[in-house]
């Protein structure tokens, strides 16, 4: 074999390598780790990859990429739904993925000497990836529901998983000199639009506000007249070079302000303005406004001739910016950091003199985005050291959830006050550690439902003499099996009868005939802030114990992603912001990392549901900072 097939061959391996490798770190974080079921997920991906290679026929990957009118009638009902969802979730990834895997596409199908295939056909394709997750819900024999959610509920995170893949991948293949031409980015056509016009599809945001509320009075003018010449162009960026400066300096209102026309005039002065409040944003780390200045320059130049600067939302200045603020979330504003000073030499890149500002953006904006999937990788590893901890946690607030709905069920807040009580108390946590250990389908757990509903039964309705003739010889094997369940709980012979005196009690007085004992209702367990058994840094936020209502998970939290900011504030917790590092398989607990990666909360969805009602939890948005500058400084202009 020559040295450039060995070559090509071992590149290949290393794509498919990584690729399984994403795939493997995706199904673990979701709980999927037993052998066989990793194994499952790996063959299919596997094989999907070696056939788009051509490493094997294509037969196997086209049967499961699609189904033909003939096999729908043979595929259970259930089976056709699933793959309907797949073929949805893989077309969604692709949308969301389609800039970086067209670039690797390219650089691939160069290595493979193939020139007949789209994207669609990419070994490392959303599709390849989907037949490997149809593998590891054949291998773990996953029930028709959670086959669905494990698609349908993660395809975002898949989708931010494989965007970080195709960018290594794109820069391992250019590494190895699998060169391609360069190809426009999306808006990039829009961002060469004519001077004065505004690009087709895009409307003026708060850029183009706060730049027209510039304009002098009277309108904007003419799109002729704001063509600028080239000769004056080199005139003006000389003369920001030599005067304008990260820490100043004015093109507007200096001697070669005049001669500009009045949009590029409004440009330059909007550019300026945005740029002087940044430097006192008190809001930005120190850090990351260092970084920004570095923009200063290379802006005022490309607002003389780009309206896109303005006029497009995703301009590669506008996303840097929203990059590099991303890429410093959570960072301790005032303390230093080497990823502060990552950031800050990439921005400083830009601020080298050269002709083309726009390739400068983008290498840029893709520097950093290495960087936000750099430390995305370092949260997920923060997260995963307190997996195991994570699932058992998510599991026991699901039985601790259904034991609450089933002690509401019995009424248990028109019962009297010492039942209630124990109920809410005791009950509830026998009930929750029942099912957690044996299944809610259990003998054990139906018993004690069972008991408990014989309980309330017990204390309902009216205490006649039949009644209490009744409930004389019914009381002590009640009580015998109550005591049998808290056993569950670990407590001894005095801590079980100090649990039970009070309801005791209560059945004396009704068989007597007497007037109840009173009883003083006990505090609710609410939320409980609790230390993770073998991990000093991370801490668990749950409920206690009974909840008397399910909170309403607000839309945020419906829809969060890892990789999403939270902040939230509690008691024993204060004020406390963290990056989602990890979501339950059931999408009832999360693990949030601290900035710094020195701290992680374990958070169940009901705790965040609860808290949002108290707006003490809300998802935390990361805009570009310019564009909240501009906003800000229009709202000023317009008091």
């Amino acid at each position: 074999m020559s040295a450039t097939r060995d070559g090509t061959a071992a590149l290949l391996a290393s794509c498919r390598s990584q690729f399984l490798d994403v795939l493997v770190a995706f199904a673990r974080d979701r709980g999927f780790g037993q052998p066989e079921w990793i194994e499952g997920l790996t063959e299919e991906a596997g094989a999907a990859f070696d056939e788009l290679v051509g490493l094997k026929d294509r037969q196997g990957f086209e049967m499961a990429k699609s189904l033909t009118a003939s096999r729908i009638s043979l595929v259970h009902e259930e089976d056709l739904e699933f793959s309907i969802v797949l073929t949805d979730v893989a077309r969604r990834i692709r949308e969301r993925c389609e800039h970086e895997l067209a670039r690797l596409h390219l650089r691939m199908m160069r290595l493979l000497d193939h020139r007949d295939t789209d994207s669609a056909q990419s070994p490392v394709g959303p599709e390849a990836a989907c037949r490997g997750l149809r593998g590891l819900s054949d291998a773990a024999g996953l029930d028709p529901d959670l086959r669905l959610r494990l698609v349908s509920d993660n395809a975002e995170e898949l989708g931010h998983l494989l965007i970080g893949l195709y960018r290594t991948l794109d820069r391992q293949l250019s590494e190895a000199g699998l060169t391609v031409a360069t190809r426009t980015r999306p808006g990039s056509e829009a961002s060469r639009q004519p001077p004065g016009r505004a690009p087709v599809g895009h409307s003026g945001g708060p850029m183009a506000a706060f730049r027209d509320s510039l304009l002098p009075a009277g309108g904007a003018p003419a799109a002729a007249h704001d063509e600028t010449p080239d000769d004056l162009l080199r005139l003006l960026h000389q003369w920001i070079d030599e005067h304008c400066s990260e820490a100043g300096g004015s093109l507007a209102d200096g001697p070669l302000g005049p001669i500009l026309p009045a949009r590029r005039a409004a440009a330059v002065r909007a550019i300026e303005r945005i740029f002087d409040a940044l430097a006192g944003e008190a809001a930005l780390a120190v850090g990351l406004r260092r970084a920004l200045a570095h923009l200063r320059v290379p802006l005022l130049k490309l607002a003389l001739r780009d309206d896109g600067l303005f006029s497009i939302e995703d301009h590669p200045a506008n996303r840097l910016m929203r990059a590099m603020a991303t890429a410093c979330a959570g960072l301790r504003p005032e303390a230093p950091s080497p990823w502060f000073d990552r950031v800050d030499r990439i921005a400083g890149e830009v601020r080298q003199p050269g002709d083309d500002i726009g390739r400068a953006l983008t290498l840029a904006l893709g520097a950093t985005e290495s960087l936000i999937d750099e430390r995305m990788e370092a949260t997920r590893e923060a997260a995963r050291t307190v997996g195991e901890a994570a699932r058992r946690s998510e599991r026991h607030d699901q039985c601790l959830e259904a034991a609450s709905r089933a002690v509401r069920g019995l009424g248990s807040e028109a019962l009297p006050a010492a039942v209630a009580d124990f109920l809410e108390l005791y009950w509830v946590q026998v009930l929750a550690r029942t099912a957690y250990a044996h299944g809610a389908d259990s003998p054990a757990y139906l018993e004690h439902l069972r008991a408990s509903a014989e309980l309330a039964a017990s204390v309902t309705g009216d205490a006649d003499p039949a009644t209490r003739r009744r409930l004389m010889p019914a009381l002590p094997p009640l009580i015998k099996r109550l005591q049998s369940g808290l056993d569950v709980l670990g407590l001894d012979e005095r801590q079980r009868n100090a649990a039970l005196l009070p309801c005791m009690d209560l059945h004396a007085a009704l068989i007597r005939g007497a007037s109840p004992p009173a009883h003083k209702r006990a505090a609710p367990a609410g939320l409980r802030l609790r230390p993770v058994p073998g991990c000093t840094q991370a801490r668990l936020l749950m409920h206690g114990g009974h909840t008397a209502r399910d909170a309403v998970a607000p839309k945020w939290l419906q829809g969060i992603e890892v990789g999403d900011w939270v902040y939230l504030n509690h008691g024993e917790l204060g004020h406390w912001h963290g990056c989602v590092g990890w979501i339950g398989p059931h999408r009832q607990l999360l693990t949030l990392v601290a900035g710094d990666g020195s701290d992680l909360l374990l958070v169940t969805f009901r705790a965040l549901s609860e808290l949002s009602e108290k707006d003490a939890a809300h998802l935390l948005q990361i805009p570009s900072p310019m564009e909240s500058c501009a906003r800000k400084l229009s709202a000023r202009r317009a008091a």
